[in-house]
């Protein structure tokens, strides 16, 4: 098993939200280097403070390993013509 962390920062680096921890287990075919899995969640009350670009940090048994931007823009109403 390895310990996971999602993490949500704002662009200044900052936690916008609680990490989200737990563990997946993977498992290696036969003489294999790499492998691939899909990871799902759902997210609800996410509550973001201010627009602008935020990102999703994951990381295995501590390492970052990497990120994802999460665009949080304003919608502006169009006027009708």
């Amino acid at each position: 098993m390895h310990k996971v962390r999602l993490s949500f920062v704002d662009e200044d680096g900052k936690d916008v939200a609680p990490s989200v921890n737990g563990q997946i287990d993977i498992r290696f075919p036969d003489r294999g280097r790499t492998q691939t899995m899909n990871f799902v969640m759902t997210f609800q009350n996410l509550k973001l403070a201010k627009f602008g670009e935020h990102r999703v940090d994951f990381a295995v048994g501590g390492i970052q390993l990497g990120s994802l931007p999460l665009y949080f823009d304003q919608i502006v109403d169009q006027p009708k013509a």
